[in-house]
């Protein structure tokens, strides 16, 4: 199957709702197995990536809602182990596997602040898992934890500092209380289901290119956990604003109901 390489780019009022690593640098191979390439495919020849999704379980899968069109799902499938989109070798690990269905969040409005941007996907078989791919751990319910000031990784395809190459690249950031994300967004509120990256320790950022990125942070006893899905940032891309991503303890109680408990 051809794969192309697709920028969804939708401007609202100065923000991308699009994500690739800006300053990111080229991580190695299989470094994050539960990365997923979402793809749609058009006409029955091409398939195209239109954003990042999250493996958290054998069969189910996150990603952020803005990426879904009216599509059916069966339009839908993710591609796991893919390290290089725009030059994909077929390489041995990888594994293309159908949507069997995607749930938005009810509550999700898109533009501008994109709220509760977050969609669950349904794999229509189990991925295998294996080094290449492998569910990123959820944080527990009912933590609310913000991971303020940890060492936290971005990671996705897209527009990195040369262009859209189709090469993974990640990038580390810090995230911020709340209270100090809106006071630097002034033209929207910055609400309890964001989470906000910047400051001090901040080596890369959010471009156009890539919906749905993971952001994986250290918890208390050191294991990294999903924190947040890459949402929106600020047109031209910068550090300033910060950039915006879902957060994910604010949805556990949602994924674990959607997912028939399997993601508890």
């Amino acid at each position: 199957m051809n794969i192309q390489y697709v920028c969804q780019c939708f401007l609202f009022n100065s923000i991308f709702v699009v994500y690739a690593i800006k300053n990111g640098r080229e991580p190695s191979v299989g470094k994050y197995p539960h990365l997923l390439s979402l793809q749609e495919e058009v006409f029955l020849v091409n398939s195209l990536h239109v954003c990042s999704a999250v493996l958290i379980h054998p069969q189910w899968a996150l990603s952020s809602a803005h990426c879904f069109r009216e599509s059916e799902s069966n339009m839908y499938h993710v591609m796991s182990g893919v390290h290089q989109l725009l030059d994909n070798l077929g390489e041995e690990w990888e594994q293309d596997i159908e949507v069997s269905n995607y749930t938005l969040h009810k509550d999700y409005i898109g533009g501008g602040a994109n709220n509760h941007d977050i969609a669950i996907i349904r794999l229509a078989i189990p991925a295998r898992i294996d080094n290449y791919t492998t569910p990123v751990v959820l944080p527990p319910l009912g933590t609310s934890e913000q991971y303020v000031g940890r060492n936290c990784s971005m990671v996705g395809w897209g527009d990195g500092d040369n262009g859209a190459t189709g090469l993974i690249h990640e990038g580390y950031s810090a995230p911020m209380t709340s209270q100090q994300c809106d006071q630097q967004w002034t033209n929207l509120n910055i609400r309890e289901w964001h989470l906000c990256t910047g400051g001090d320790n901040t080596t890369a950022y959010p471009c156009s290119g890539d919906g749905g990125s993971p952001l994986t942070c250290p918890d208390d006893s050191g294991n990294l956990v999903l924190a947040g899905l890459g949402s929106f940032t600020p047109y031209p891309c910068s550090f300033y604003p910060p950039a915006v991503f879902t957060r994910i303890t604010y949805y556990r109680d949602w994924i674990c109901d959607v997912t028939y408990r399997d993601v508890c």
